[in-house]
């Protein structure tokens, strides 16, 4: 059979939060800029459900910063 990846999401969320420019570890690691968002929040899960491993791979290089123009 294989590599069988099986996903299951949940616990669905909807939020409104304030993200700083200088203290707070999602907008200095880049992944959003400062101010007002809206952000979805859920659970992911995951197994292999086959009888082989699951070979991902090495993880990609990371992206360029964002530029704070």
């Amino acid at each position: 059979m294989g590599a069988n990846l099986v996903t299951i999401v949940r616990n669905f969320s909807i939020h409104t939060q304030d993200f700083t420019n200088n203290d707070d570890g999602s907008t200095l690691d880049g992944c959003v800029t400062g101010g007002t968002h809206r952000i979805l929040r859920f659970d992911f899960l995951s197994h292999n459900a086959g009888d082989a491993d699951l070979y991902i791979g090495p993880p990609p290089p990371p992206p360029p910063p964002l530029n704070s123009t």
